[in-house]
């Protein structure tokens, strides 16, 4: 009995540590909003508090969803990259204290 308490305790306190998207999404289809919010991230589950990280995955993932609806048509499709791009930079910058670089 004690040793099936150990390996569910040791088991739950591995969820607590592990990244809070364990499954790769599906890619928005703009190489420039893949690349960044793969590396967004990455970041956020590696350096990012983890008090905060579930947050900021959820955060990540309204990005996702927002690019992929806009991706739906040929102008939001369009817009999107030089989007991506300018919001890489500028998340960037704010994630260097996090040790984050992308």
């Amino acid at each position: 009995m004690m040793r099936h308490r150990t390996a569910l305790a040791l088991t739950l306190l591995a969820g607590l540590t592990a990244p809070v998207l364990a499954q790769t999404p599906a890619p928005i289809g703009v190489r420039e909003c893949d690349e960044f919010l793969t590396a967004y991230e990455t970041c956020v589950n590696t350096n990012y508090p983890a008090s905060a990280r579930a947050m900021m995955i959820s955060t990540i993932q309204q990005m996702r969803d927002a690019y992929r609806q806009s991706a739906q048509s040929p102008e939001g499709r369009a817009a999107l990259a030089p989007q991506c791009t300018q919001m890489r930079q500028a998340t960037a910058q704010s994630m260097t204290q996090y040790n984050c670089r992308f």
